[in-house]
This record gives C-alpha cells, sequence and structure tokens, in this order.
C-alpha cells in the first residue's frame, strides 16, 4: 500500500509559521515526509487546547477514474476535543486543460467520527464523486484547499504553502493563496530494468492500492521503458456477455522484452461502501482481460482479488491494452481456450489455442488417447505441433490441464 505524506496544521492562539508543501518522488517510489504549520484561530469556545489538522494530500500528478477520497484527522492536546460548532470542510475548483475555470468553489463538508479509545481525535475523509470531475476527466487541473472554523470566530486555511487566517466572518470562498493543485494525466513513460521495478500509478484515492506493474529482477531481458496510457473506457466493447470496462488501460513496453511474467494490479474505483462504480458488484466479480486483435477480450487468468484495497492482481507475460471487467466469479473452467479450431499453416490467422492464465502443463491427446504434445506455463499456447516440432495430421484433439484443484479437459480441432 502507498506510503503517504501528511501535512499537520496546528491551530493555537497568537503564532503563525509557514511550511513547504512536500514533493512527490518518483512514481516507482514515495517517501514519508513529515511537514507541520501553526496558525492563529479565535473561537466563540475559550480553549487552551491545540487543535491540529492532518490530511494527505493527493499526488501533484494523477489518473483520473476514481472518487477524490482524502483522509483527514483533527487532534486535540492537551484537553478533549471541543467539537461543538466546529467546521472542518474541503473546498475545490477545477480548471480544463486550456486554463478555463470549469466551477465556482465548491464546498465538501466532511463528516467525522470519534475513536472512543482517544477522546481527544475524530477522524473522517473528504470525498469528491468523479462524476464530479469528468470536466477534467482527460486533462486538467484540480484546486483544493482545507478550511476550519469554530463558531462565528475566524476561521484557518490550510493550503500548499502552509496555513492562512480567513479572518472573523470570512467566507470559506475566501481561497488562500496557495491552494493544493493536482493535475490530471492521461499517459505515463516510466524506465524499467533488469534490476526490477515497481511502477505505480498515483491516482484521486488515498485509500487504496493504485494501480501498479511489479518487475521482478531480471523479468525485463535489457533497460527500456513502460509507456501507459488511461483510455476512456466508454469507447471499448463489452466483453462477450455484454458487461462493459469499468477500467481500461494500455500498456507498451519499449526497448525490451519479457523474459517471464511481470505482476499487474489494477486499481477499481468504488464507493464509501466498497461497490464498483457504476456497477452492482463489490469487486468479487471483477477480472483482468486483454484485448486481442480481434477486438474481443479475453480473460488474464483466475484473479486474486482484494476488496479492502480495491484491487484485482494477475500475472502476465505480455502487454497490451488490459481491463476490468465485472464477468462473475472465475474458474478453472473458465481458461479453456477460445479457439475451438486451428489452422498452423503460418498465415498468421487462427495459427494457435491460447491457454491464457494455465499457470501449470497442458498435455494435448490425439482421439486415440496418445499424448502428442506438453506445453509449460504459464499460460501456454499450442501451434499445432507435436513434441517433435511437426504439425500433426488434421482432426480433433483432446487437451487436459489443472487450475485451482480442478482437471478441465476439452477438444480442439486441427485443419492443415
Amino acid at each position: 500500500m502507498r506510503q503517504r505524506v501528511t501535512i499537520a496544521a496546528g491551530i493555537v492562539f497568537g503564532f503563525v509559521a509557514a511550511f513547504t508543501a512536500p514533493a512527490r518522488a518518483a512514481f516507482t517510489s514515495v517517501t514519508i515526509v513529515p511537514v507541520s504549520a501553526v496558525a492563529s484561530i479565535t473561537t466563540s469556545n475559550v480553549s487552551t487546547a491545540t487543535l491540529r489538522i492532518a490530511a494527505v494530500p493527493l499526488p501533484n500528478q494523477a489518473f483520473f477514474g476514481k472518487n477524490v477520497v482524502i483522509p483527514v484527522e483533527a487532534t486535540t492536546d492537551p484537553q478533549p476535543l471541543n467539537t461543538t460548532n466546529l467546521k472542518i470542510e474541503m473546498l475545490y475548483q477545477m480548471v480544463d486543460a486550456n486554463g478555463a475555470v470549469l466551477n465556482p468553489v465548491t464546498s465538501v463538508p466532511i463528516q467525522f467520527s470519534r475513536d472512543l479509545t482517544k477522546p481527544n481525535t475524530i477522524q473522517g475523509a473528504a470525498i469528491l464523486n468523479r462524476s464530479d470531475l469528468v470536466g477534467i476527466e482527460r486533462g486538467g487541473q484540480l484546486k483544493y484547499y482545507f478550511h476550519a472554523v469554530q463558531g462565528a470566530g475566524s476561521g484557518v486555511f490550510l493550503g500548499s504553502s502552509g496555513l492562512e487566517s480567513s479572518g472573523a466572518g470570512a467566507g470559506a470562498s475566501a481561497a488562500p493563496s496557495n491552494a493544493f493543485n493536482t493535475s490530471i494525466i492521461n499517459t505515463l513513460d516510466v524506465a524499467v530494468t533488469p534490476a526490477g521495478t515497481v511502477i505505480t500509478l498515483p491516482d484521486l484515492s488515498e485509500t487504496d492500492h493504485p494501480t501498479a506493474i511489479s518487475f521482478a529482477p531480471n523479468v525485463v531481458a535489457s533497460p527500456g521503458d513502460l509507456f501507459i496510457r488511461h483510455e476512456d473506457e466508454t469507447t471499448f466493447p463489452s466483453n462477450l456477455v455484454g458487461i462493459p470496462p469499468v477500467s481500461v488501460y494500455t500498456f507498451n513496453l519499449n526497448g525490451t522484452s519479457l523474459t517471464r511474467e511481470a505482476q499487474l494490479v489494477m486499481s477499481y474505483p468504488a464507493d464509501p461502501n466498497g461497490q464498483v462504480t457504476g456497477t452492482h458488484s463489490n469487486g468479487t466479480d471483477l477480472a483482468i482481460y486483454y484485448l486481442q486483435p480481434n477486438g474481443i477480450w479475453r480473460i488474464l487468468g483466475v484473479p486474486q482479488i482484494d476488496t479492502t484495497l480495491h484491487t484485482v492482481t494477475g500475472m502476465t507475460t505480455h502487454f497490451s491494452t488490459f481491463a476490468l471487467i465485472a464477468g462473475g466469479s472465475v474458474g478453472a473452467a473458465d481458461l479453456r481456450p477460445q479457439e475451438r479450431i486451428i489452422t498452423p499453416n503460418g498465415d498468421g490467422i487462427n495459427d494457435t489455442a491460447n491457454f491464457s492464465g494455465v499457470d501449470g502443463d497442458v498435455h494435448i491427446f490425439d482421439v486415440r488417447g496418445r499424448r502428442v504434445r506438453t506445453l509449460h506455463g504459464p499460460s501456454p499456447v499450442w501451434d499445432g505441433r507435436d513434441d517433435d516440432g511437426g504439425i500433426v495430421p488434421s482432426g480433433v484433439y483432446i487437451y487436459q490441464y489443472s487450475a485451482q484443484g480442478e482437471r478441465v479437459s476439452g477438444v480442439i480441432g486441427v485443419a492443415k
């Protein structure tokens, strides 16, 4: 799970100190950088307690596709937290790729809850639905800041340059001089090396795991780069049973090649209840698919699903266009090849049968029960040849493999 950069804001009487906004490291790693600030605030409730607000800012650049989720915490020391007439909110504004302002400053109330074991602390999250951000889906900026006020007293703004007093009676829309700013990106180009690389894709949710690609040592043959593009899922086809994708990315490996499997973790958009955005699934029905040259989605393999971190994980021996699709639970039988007949004549059309997602061996038998070929996983491909390298005679052949403790058999026709 990603490490977080925490910004702490302390509110006491009569002292103001600025801080420098933390810089996000390269997308392959993130370093924790603690920073803090203090500002004066006049409240309608006399108290000598110090109120501190902690927020987790979004990365400077992020891919679109999720709800904005920013954890926020308020604490006091030493007295118990007095929440009477206390209001803490996030305010945001969108700017499109051409610099045009798309909306007035808009308030996002933050609902807090108490931890009974910590009487000095309340916790919540600023949540902004992705449907409210479609104006910057293909590029633009999200500007936001936090505002805290208690009763009719003066409040305080928290922005990227520190804390600023909002003055007694000042509205929260009187923005600070420097708001937090996240630019929406659609592409990313990252270097990879045989030493091993973990690439995480920055997104708008700070409470789950981002989409990530992991290359173990020697998984890539030589130094190169991975080009990543976030696609508009509405422009891609549904799967064979009519279910559209919920997230689509294209990955292209340039200047090098895979020597074995890389790990692909795809993060899915979810609401606070864990339901996948735009579906009736809580994530358990999702699987990773890749788009074939014929425009048909093929399942990558049996997925590993984490409904807490909102991720689906699979292993891949190639890079292309991948999608998350809620197609129902995936079992061993779902890894059967889609090809029913292959024509291994070298014309590049229907030459092979693909056992995508099968990790172990696949055995090919003729109708007399004689084994003609053993294919080794992961994701083996049969090219219509026997173990000696010759193309088998035309006819019907039986395949057999095991996955998830289940043995699966089927037939494939060969026509030369």
